[in-house]
């Protein structure tokens, strides 16, 4: 049987701006985090 439909591959495209944006982020919010944790440890 020939393949009448063609599919379609919809790639979603990452923009870079925001890419990066979302990255640097996720960085900060990740050193935020561990910072955090090690004061509450040490201060206990």
């Amino acid at each position: 049987m020939p393949m009448t439909k063609k599919r379609k591959k919809e790639r979603k495209v990452h923009n870079p701006i925001t890419y990066n944006f979302t990255k640097k982020y996720i960085y900060f919010y990740y050193a935020f985090f561990w910072i955090l944790l090690l004061v509450f440890v040490f201060t206990r």
